[in-house]
């Protein structure tokens, strides 16, 4: 009990978490996650839906906002049609602070074959590996027990895009043939006469 006291008093120390000064406000970890569409790379698009043909490639953005007082240094991002995006990503993201994927040079595609509706969700934590999703950013923010342990803070967004895809148009109904033969002429026989 005296070492686990020792670390986290140690870990308060070296996050600055410590107990605050008179009329601090106290340790408000928290982040909003935004995430955009759209069929140009290298953008952030301002569109959290899309219609497109079936086959078209789109490019998601993801951004992230320290919506509280306390820094973070270790982010990871999932999603969940396209899987683990990245994982205790380096980014020191202060209070009041953004980044996007895009503005950190990842990009994120996909190529839409049917209509998609998918949830990214974004965890920010002050120390790797001890990370446990929210599933509802709104909701009071859970550490994990090792978070808690050494007094880390742990904060978890999601959002959400869609992607129609558009009918295909209907194919045309390929135009009668004309008629082009002429009238049949009732074959008229040259009468033979024997005699």
């Amino acid at each position: 009990m005296i070492r686990k006291l020792a670390v986290a008093l140690a870990a308060a120390a070296l996050l600055g978490l410590s107990a605050a000064p008179a009329g601090a406000a106290p340790a408000n970890p928290q982040i909003s996650l935004t995430k955009t569409v759209t069929t140009e790379a290298g953008v952030c698009g301002s569109e959290s839906s899309i219609e497109v043909e079936a086959g078209t490639t789109v490019y998601y953005c993801y951004t992230v906002t320290n919506t509280g007082n306390v820094p973070f240094g270790f982010h990871s991002l999932t999603d969940d049609q396209l899987g683990p995006l990245f994982s205790d990503l380096e980014y020191d993201l202060q209070p009041g602070a953004s980044v996007s994927t895009v503005a950190a040079g990842l990009t994120v595609e996909a190529t839409i074959t049917e209509d998609t509706v998918n949830v990214g969700t974004w965890t920010a934590c002050n120390a790797p590996e001890q990370q446990v999703p929210v599933e509802d950013a709104s909701a009071p923010q859970q550490a994990s027990p090792a978070c808690v342990e050494v007094l880390t803070a742990t904060a978890t967004a999601t959002a959400q895009v869609t992607v129609a895809v558009t009918p295909p148009e209907p194919e045309p109904e390929p135009e009668a043939a004309a008629a082009t033969a002429s009238p049949a002429v009732a074959a008229v026989g040259t009468p033979r006469f024997t005699g």
